[in-house]
């Protein structure tokens, strides 16, 4: 699905440019996964030749690369803000209870709905509490440098089990295989319980290999603490209990099994009420009427998309207990697996599959789209020319599903019980669980992928193995094919691709965009009313030059019109004017209007749209970012919103400043140096595979 999902998608709109059909765009990705392919083949025989000293300085040069694009990411992104869901909710109630010492000062209806997110608030708050800092932007870093130290967490402890299970080498490989995962370096700019808890399947993993190493109670309590809190603070690690039950249960030790199962659960029992009363202390009582119950997940994971949908949170919402929203959950839920067919079914499992799992993105992009900088490296990382790194993405997405479909055949090869039968068992509860059981979002991938990338270690040594006998096999049978000639081979269609994609990439123009407002959210039932009486005004900055503003247009009643006159708040007071009708704007639409010039960047403007003629009576009504069922948000802080003489607090027009290019989508050197990498590749292939096989009596030794 990594691979073919192109054809039944629409990859002109997903992958833009980089390739001219669904079926050119999945060739692509099977020739560059096969390059990739080739590649870590060809590093980990080169590391099987270096001795322990020089395996070491290549792990901290690896790391070395790690913490630099960590660091990339980090200054590069640092302007990007909490989004509208989820993660922003849970930073403004955090927000609140800083202001506020300790209580919520306005209603906390979004906990009451999903009381699931009271641990990731409360362990927010302690971090801001912690630090003394309490504006917006610098919370913001904040968010980013904590969610950056839990990635290296996750990280270093994923490696120390390469370590221990497959030895020095090997964890070099994985490091490797971090570079080549971005979205989780990407995910650092979001903070939530996701993001969080990245790092606790591979530090369990390595706190219960020390235990069966050692056989000490310590480490087997610090397991199930460990668990407890993982669970507590984002619930769906829970998966990895049966997991680890079953483990034990194969391995005979059903006493251990149970042993740990029964204490994990009493421990988050004790945490979940611990919780509660912290919760309760910040004044968020729990109130059934409000309460998500658990069948509703289950709901949206068979509805049409198989994912969260305003009409099941309305349905459910609407009834007024606990039981009678559970009875009208377990009702949809008959209903829909009666009433389709296998087909439909099945249709929805792939649907769901290919969101959270065949999409190597995970959606990292969905929640990076409030950003008070929208700088170019911003729009090709985050923005509307992100195809490039999206593709990519998928070439190394796909590789790693290649690793870890070897690591099941080293299963069925040896029939071990081993620590990598028991990542297989946690991954495919995984997926069992998102595909047939909960709703899908691509984001649900983070909480396994480290220990997926750890069952790519063991997919590449199966591999490794696999290839040396078809190696051997075809040297005797077919002396004639030899890996100089496969290297060729693979140059030749490398120069074929570059040569047929390189005029629409690096010749062609085509319209982009460069933002200085996007300020795309609507929420609410109130709206900025302009008419005889009336008059809207909307500050803002703009950073670059721009001659675009696009408004969202809520309603409008009669025949007028309107000027929009844009005017700078500092020095010369030169205005810009334009007239329009509310015909020239679309309901519940953003729709653009062009200025007659270019005004400059790096100053403040203020936005006054006003009625100069037409119908007595009519008005135009103009989309805000207001309050919906939720709290009242301000996500755009570098102006503010007038409605006549009177300044409305925290809310903002939907609207957008920016300027319009065409070019192309890369340079010439930009394409070439992208194609160097993987011609670098190829070369280092050729080149390490060029020598003899090593004798394995004059390997150097690496202990597991």
């Amino acid at each position: 699905m990594s691979v073919l999902g192109p054809i039944f998608m629409n990859s002109r709109s997903y992958y833009g440019k980089i390739a001219f059909s669904s079926f050119d765009l999945s060739f692509m990705l099977l020739f560059y996964v096969a390059i990739i392919f080739l590649f870590f083949l060809s590093f980990n025989h080169f590391l099987t030749s270096c001795s322990e000293r020089n395996v070491k300085k290549i792990i901290i040069l690896l790391f070395s690369f790690i913490g630099l694009f960590e660091c990339f990411v980090f200054v590069a992104f640092a302007d990007i803000q909490p989004p509208e869901i989820d993660g922003g909710h849970v930073f403004m109630k955090a927000f609140d209870l800083l202001q506020n010492n300790g209580s919520l000062s306005e209603d906390s209806i979004y906990f009451q709905i999903y009381p699931n997110n009271i641990p990731i608030m409360l362990f927010r708050y302690i971090i801001y509490y912690l630090l003394p800092i309490h504006s917006n932007k610098e919370l913001f870093i904040v968010d980013h440098a904590v969610c950056l130290a839990i990635l290296n967490i996750g990280i270093f402890y994923s490696w120390k089990v390469v370590s221990l299970l497959l030895g020095r080498r090997m964890s070099a490989i994985f490091l490797l295989l971090v570079l080549s995962c971005a979205p989780i370096f990407f995910y650092t700019l979001y903070f939530y319980s996701d993001t969080l808890m990245i790092m606790m399947p591979p530090l369990l993993l390595y706190v219960w290999l020390r235990y069966e190493q050692r056989r000490r109670p310590i480490d087997a309590i610090l397991f199930c603490f460990l668990l407890a809190v993982g669970c507590v603070l984002r619930q769906n690690l829970i998966l990895f209990l049966p997991a680890i039950i079953l483990y034990l249960i194969l391995r005979s030790k059903l006493k251990t099994a149970c042993i740990i199962g029964t204490s994990v659960i009493i421990l988050i029992i004790l945490m979940q009420l611990a919780t509660g009363n912290l919760a309760e202390k910040a004044h968020i009582k729990a109130m059934p009427q409000y309460k998500m119950p658990t069948t509703h997940w289950v709901m949206l994971g068979l509805s049409e998309q198989g994912r969260y949908n305003i009409r099941d949170f309305k349905k459910t919402l609407g009834q007024p207990t606990q039981a009678q929203k559970k009875e009208i959950n377990l009702c949809e839920i008959k209903k829909r697996l009666t009433t389709r067919s296998v087909s439909e079914l099945s249709y929805l499992w792939l649907l769901k599959a290919f969101r959270v799992y065949a999409d190597g993105s995970m959606g990292y992009y969905w929640y990076m789209g409030n950003t008070s900088n929208h700088s170019l490296i911003y729009d090709y990382f985050f923005g509307g020319q992100k195809q490039l790194v999206l593709f990519i993405v998928q070439i190394f997405h796909c590789f790693h599903f290649m690793l870890l479909f070897c690591s099941v055949m080293r299963f069925f090869r040896l029939k071990k019980v081993d620590v990598s039968l028991l990542i297989q068992i946690m991954l495919f509860g995984n997926y069992l669980f998102y595909i047939f059981i909960w709703e899908a979002e691509p984001r649900y991938a983070l909480l396994f992928l480290f220990p997926m990338l750890i069952g790519c270690c063991y997919g590449l040594k199966e591999l490794t193995r696999l290839m040396q006998k078809v190696r051997n096999h075809v040297s005797l049978k077919l002396p004639w094919i030899n890996t100089q000639r496969g290297a060729h081979l693979f140059f030749i269609v490398l120069i074929c691709l570059a040569a047929i994609h390189l005029k629409p990439i690096t010749q062609d123009s085509d319209v982009q965009y460069r933002y200085s407002v996007n300020q795309s959210q609507r929420k609410g039932g109130i709206y900025a009313h302009v008419s005889e009486q009336n008059v809207v005004r909307q500050t803002f900055y703009a950073d670059r030059d721009f001659d675009h503003i696009a408004l969202g247009k809520a309603g409008s009643i009669g025949k007028a019109n309107y000027q929009l006159t844009i005017h700078p708040l500092s020095g010369k007071k030169q205005k810009t004017k334009k007239i329009i009708s509310a015909d020239d704007m679309e309901k519940d639409r953003l729709s653009e209007l062009v200025l007659d010039h270019t005004l400059p960047g790096k100053m403040d403007y203020q936005l006054t749209i006003s009625k100069i003629t037409g119908q007595k009576d009519a008005f135009l009504d103009l989309s805000i970012h207001g309050k919906g069922l939720f709290e009242q948000r301000d996500l755009y802080l570098e102006g503010v919103l007038f409605q006549d003489a009177h300044l409305v607090m925290n809310k903002d027009l939907q609207f957008r400043v920016y300027k319009k290019v065409y070019k192309p989508y890369l340079s010439v050197a930009m394409y070439f140096f992208l194609l160097s990498l993987a011609l670098a590749m190829l070369i280092f292939f050729a080149d390490v595979y060029r020598k003899p096989e090593p004798n394995p009596m004059h390997l150097h030794p690496d202990p597991v």
